[in-house]
């Protein structure tokens, strides 16, 4: 064996590793700043200096508190009279014979709890629940609390229909003293992903910007919001709609290493006012998001693969409707992706196998002038130039195929790994279809698999077989960073691939 070659082909399928993860690997964070956020500075009313401290009336911290349950379809909410806030969130989510609750809101310190209206005078706490209504569309809670100078009153509308929740906010009051408003949501905190990634999200013209913390830390604030919440990996907690502009504007206080808390902040207020704002809060599940507001997809970072990712994650949603299981799902889309690819496949072979053979005729001859003319070097490159002017260079007919994999495997990557639907979804050994192989099963399998396809091709000298057998085993390797759902496409797809290989071959020698 050539050691040269070995380096060689260890060179080669490296640096198509390190380039696969470049470009459609795991993306890096957004740090770029944009024209609408700025550095605070200490001038006129909208750049007055952020303000994330919480004062509460001294009264108020001992009081006792009603909790109220609130069911739907898609979540388990609780209330508390203790601040008028949301103090539990837990999702439902289907992972095939049974349901999980998946938490994204938890109890925490009066100052950090979701839906807190804090003023920057004293801050009551001791709100009382007047009603609760419900009929089909809505479950509605609504709330009282006293201050010096009147009383504020907070709405609750959980839709039952959609993942949305309508906050309404009414400030009844007798003088005309300056207050303001701040109303505090905190991100997705899911307990099992600590460690998971969290971005501020901010309205740009039609779509959304992501923030990433280290501009957060900055003290950064973005004027009259009209989209402003946080995301982690799976689930998001924004503000969509504020019609009267309760919002003056915008911004996010860090909360622990790895957490946002979000802040509306409205002007100065001296008469009577109200407002309503809609609130997102649940899974990046295209459906659900639409129906709130269809700004909210470009979470998922489909990007230009957009026209191709929704029909493959429908098609995938409308099988696991079917089996059940979402392993089973993957399989069963590889296999039609791999039905549909299959008359190209197959002309691509042909043009492959054609193209080796011109490709060997053409050396030979090329050995022949060689030879030939080994004296005589510029008869030897005008007979060269007219055999390859009459015959031709060997074609990427045989590359057809792979074009047309390559968008559908970057669709995939970008479905899978970022689907809310394959969360702590399980699959044979696997448990969890959203994280990686945990005993590296699905990526040896397509390691082996790929250098057993290529070991039944006759084609190619011995160095283009070292290049072939190091891509596969860089590509294992690269594999083992995939989520299990990918890997499964992978290793499914690499398994009919080399069936299609040896039966092809066996008809070819029939």
């Amino acid at each position: 064996m050539n050691i040269k070659d070995l380096v060689i082909a260890f060179l080669v399928a490296l640096g198509f590793a390190l380039t696969f993860q470049y470009f459609f690997g795991k993306r890096t964070e957004e740090t770029e700043v944009i024209s609408r956020s700025r550095i605070a500075p200490r001038l006129e009313e909208i750049n007055r200096p952020l303000n994330f401290e919480v004062d509460f009336i001294d009264k108020d911290l001992n009081v006792a508190e009603e909790l109220t349950d609130v069911a739907t379809p898609f979540a388990h909410y609780q209330f508390s009279s203790k601040g008028a806030v949301l103090t539990k969130a837990e999702f439902i989510h289907d992972v095939g014979r049974k349901n999980l609750l998946i938490s994204t809101v938890e109890a925490a310190e009066s100052a950090n709890r979701c839906f807190l209206l804090a003023l920057e005078q004293k801050t009551p706490l001791a709100y009382k629940l007047t009603e609760k209504t419900e009929d089909e569309h809505a479950t509605q809670l609504t709330y009282q609390a006293s201050i010096d100078d009147g009383t504020i009153i907070k709405r609750f509308v959980v839709a039952k229909n959609v993942c949305k929740i309508d906050l309404h906010v009414e400030l009844q009051r007798s003088t005309q003293n300056e207050l303001r408003f701040r109303l505090f949501y905190p991100s997705p905190r899911v307990p099992s992903m600590h460690d998971d990634i969290v971005h501020g999200l901010v309205n740009e013209k039609a779509g959304i910007l992501k923030r990433t913390i280290d501009i957060v830390k900055e003290g950064r604030y973005w004027e009259i919001p009209t989209l402003f919440g946080a995301e982690d990996r799976y689930f998001v907690h924004v503000m969509t709609n504020d019609p009267q502009h309760f919002a003056q504007r915008g911004y996010f206080k860090l909360d622990g290493q790895a957490q946002l808390l979000c802040a509306l902040e409205t002007g100065a207020l001296r008469t009577p006012a109200s407002w309503t704002m809609t609130f997102y809060m649940g899974p990046k599940q295209l459906s659900l998001m639409q129906a709130v507001d269809p700004r909210l997809n470009a979470t998922l970072e489909y990007g230009w693969t957009e026209p191709l990712s929704k029909p493959l994650l429908y098609v995938l949603n409308v099988l696991y409707s079917y089996v059940k299981n979402y392993g089973l799902a993957i399989i069963l889309l590889t296999l039609l992706i791999k039905l549909i690819l299959l008359p190209f496949s197959l002309r691509g072979q042909m043009r492959m196998q054609e193209s080796a053979k011109k490709q060997k005729d053409l050396q030979q001859k090329l050995q022949y002038l060689k030879q030939k003319y080994k004296d005589d070097r510029e008869t030897f490159n005008r007979e060269q130039a007219e055999l390859i002017r009459k015959h031709g260079m060997p074609g990427f007919g045989g590359c057809l195929v792979l074009f047309l994999q390559l968008p559908i495997f970057i669709a995939l990557q970008r479905i899978l790994y970022g689907a809310v639907e394959l969360y702590q979804a399980p699959f044979l050994w696997i448990p969890n279809l959203a994280s990686s192989d945990p005993y590296y099963i699905l990526p040896i399998f397509v390691g082996i698999g790929m250098a057993f396809s290529t070991g039944m091709a006759k084609q190619g000298d011995m160095r283009q077989r070292m290049m072939s057998y190091g891509m596969a085993l860089i590509f294992a390797a690269v594999t083992v960073q995939f989520a299990a759902g990918l890997s499964l496409y992978i290793a499914v797809s690499t398994l009919l691939t080399v069936l299609q290989n040896y039966l092809q071959t066996k008809i070819q020698k029939a």
